[in-house]
């Protein structure tokens, strides 16, 4: 009942959510169609016009930037490009609802700023083809001054010289005259004051073409003009003062060249007024186009601004559903955690957990060992059902221990009765055989030791049969183990005429261990060694080490090796690898080894290929136990 109320309040909770969730949900929906529908496409047409009249004020800058050469066709397509898209924004705006005269204004600006551009293009083109060409005459006049006043030089020169000369008769003479004075007067000192005169108008008029600013109003380019015909005109006269001759023919000519480049239809002054008017145009288009884009600026900016207050009011009303969401999903997780908490304490854990939790610490007594644990869970359940068969278990592990102690009973007792008669027919064999009275033939004599040998034989395998039974029983007591004098003491007994030589490698120092349970190992690892071994001969090689929380001892001879078929079977009970008329074994030794090994939860490993090499390398694995504080062997009493 409580479990059907709990789930009812689950359900009253979900659909109270799921309610409050699509009311939200639509609200949510509503905001997200205003962003998508309206708002952000303004601001992305709004955004695109703004970025279209940042790059026609870039291409304005352009224009300023080309120099002759240039093409001028990618500058005038971007223009009408940039321009068409963004008449495309205004379009997309117009369908978007945005007033229409706004937007017709916007078109107009667009139209004017285009025009502007495209004028000012053209006129930055015709800017640079009279700059050229007033360069061009530059050159000329220039050219022009330099040869003229070459030939004035000369014409100075000439006179100087003849003056020089003229002086310097005067001085050597005593027969100078007025007369002689005028003649010199009229014929060297006039001509000279003349190419003066006359070297002067020319730098003034030169002058005047270098020095007149392309910005000057009209009246300046006027007044420079004409007193640069004024120059020319004195210097016209001049010229008909100098001597005739080729000189001044080509100086005349010199300065009718002069004439021309300075004369009004299209000389210097004309192309400086004409540079000034471009420069003037382009700085009305320029001033057009920066007011032009202002205003675009403005409207694009009012359209932004628009766009970004119904993003906000969007964006709001959507943090606001949000946040009814997630409240509603808290309170609803919270209401839902509280009844979830309240059934898993007051139906789970009652019903379940604590079961679960008995039935657990039955498991573990049992798998410990503890079969008399009691199992208190009961019921129809799966949880029942589980108790059940850990019953039936627990019943059928109880009848397999009693099974292997009445096996283990059975074994002992056999092989310890045996023994007695077995030693009889031993030792009556060897009585009647050593009886000089008995005359017996040679075959039954053979006979007599063969019975020997094998009741022998008989008695070695209930020997090894009661050490394997007693292998679980072997003392579990700590001692102080030397691995060292340990292995020594088993191979004296195991080898008294030393014929197998040891060698030890790695050693630790003497350490905790059950003491028993490893000699146990040692000396049935050894004596294998020593009985399979196909010489009389042999080295034994014995290194130990200690792990982290284990210690690990390998054992190395040089014997025939073992075969990769054979590294199991040897462990099992009763196997031999070589026959029992060769070698005298029980095939026990090692099934001991590997019961003890077992019982300590330990680890053994064999290394051995004769294809690849003689000997055998058996690597053990224990757990390390730290010696206690107190133990029955005396050497650890010492140590303490």
């Amino acid at each position: 009942m409580r479990l059907r109320i709990a789930l009812l309040i689950l359900a009253a909770a979900t659909a109270v959510v799921w309610l409050v969730s699509m009311q939200q949900a639509r609200a949510i929906m509503q905001s997200y169609n205003q962003l998508d529908q309206t708002a952000l496409p303004i601001l992305e047409r709004s955004g695109g016009i703004q970025v279209g009249l940042v790059q026609l004020d870039a291409l304005m800058n352009r224009i300023d930037r080309i120099q002759p050469g240039d093409s001028t066709d990618h500058i005038r397509g971007n223009i009408r490009k940039s321009v068409q898209e963004m008449h495309l924004n205004l379009d997309r705006l117009i369908t978007l609802g945005q007033s229409q005269n706004a937007i017709a204004e916007l078109a107009e600006n667009l139209d004017l700023a285009e025009a502007s551009s495209l004028e000012m293009l053209e006129d930055r083109i015709s800017f640079l083809g009279v700059r050229q060409t007033l360069d061009e005459q530059y050159v000329i006049l220039n050219d022009l001054h330099r040869r003229s006043q070459d030939l004035l030089e000369k014409f100075a020169l000439n006179l100087s010289s003849k003056t020089n000369g003229f002086l310097q008769s005067v001085a050597n003479s005593n027969n100078v005259n007025a007369a002689m004075i005028g003649e010199a007067f009229e014929g060297l000192f006039l001509p000279s004051l003349t190419v003066t005169s006359l070297s002067f108008e020319l730098d003034r008029v030169v002058s005047l073409a270098h020095v007149s600013n392309i910005n000057s109003v009209e009246e300046d380019y006027a007044r420079a003009l004409a007193q640069a015909q004024l120059g020319l005109q004195r210097a016209i006269l001049h010229l008909a003062e100098l001597p005739e001759g080729p000189d001044r023919l080509a100086l005349s000519k010199h300065v009718a060249g002069l004439r021309d480049v300075l004369r009004e239809q299209d000389g210097i002054f004309t192309q400086k007024r004409t540079l000034a008017a471009l420069v003037a145009a382009q700085e009305r288009h320029r001033q057009t186009q920066q007011a032009l884009t202002a205003s675009a600026m403005q409207l694009t900016s009012d359209l932004v601004t628009r766009s970004r207050d119904i993003v906000e009011e969007a964006s709001q009303a959507l943090q606001q559903a949000i946040s009814k969401i997630t409240w509603t999903l808290i309170i609803a997780v919270a209401v839902g955690l509280a009844v979830i908490f309240t059934a898993n304490y007051s139906i789970i854990e009652r019903q379940f957990n604590r079961r679960i939790h008995v039935l657990n610490q039955s498991v573990l007594a049992i798998a410990a060992g503890d079969l008399k644990h009691p199992i208190p869970v009961s019921g129809s359940d799966e949880l029942g059902e589980m108790a059940n068969a850990l019953v039936t278990f627990k019943k059928n592990a109880e009848d397999l221990h009693h099974s292997n102690e009445e096996l283990e009973t059975f074994a002992y007792i056999t092989a310890h009765d045996l023994r007695t008669p077995i030693s009889a027919i031993q030792n009556l064999c060897t009585w009647v055989s050593e009886d000089e009275d008995n005359r017996l033939s040679a075959e039954s004599r053979a006979y007599l030791s063969l019975l020997e040998k094998r009741t022998l034989r008989l008695n070695g395998h209930l020997n090894d049969l009661l050490a394997y039974v007693q292998a679980e029983h072997v003392s579990d007591a700590f001692e102080l183990v030397d691995l060292r004098q340990d292995v020594t003491a088993i191979l004296k007994d195991l080898d008294p005429d030393q014929n197998f030589e040891v060698s030890f490698g790695k050693m630790p120092m003497p350490f905790g261990a059950k003491g028993d349970v490893l000699r146990n190992i040692c000396t049935n690892l050894l004596a294998n060694v020593i009985k399979h071994h196909d010489a009389s001969t042999g080295r034994i090689t014995f290194r130990a080490e200690i792990l982290a929380d284990q210690y690990r001892f390998k054992i190395q001879d040089d014997g025939p090796g073992i075969s990769p078929l054979y590294h199991d079977k040897i462990f099992e009970l009763f196997q031999t690898l070589r026959p029992r008329d060769e070698v005298e074994g029980s095939g026990l030794g090692l099934a001991v080894v590997r019961k003890l090994i077992k019982r300590e939860n330990g680890q053994i490993t064999l290394q051995s290929n004769p294809d690849l090499g003689r000997g055998t390398t058996i690597c053990v694995t224990l757990p390390l136990h730290p010696p206690p504080a107190r133990c029955e062997d005396s050497r650890l009493g010492k140590a303490a």
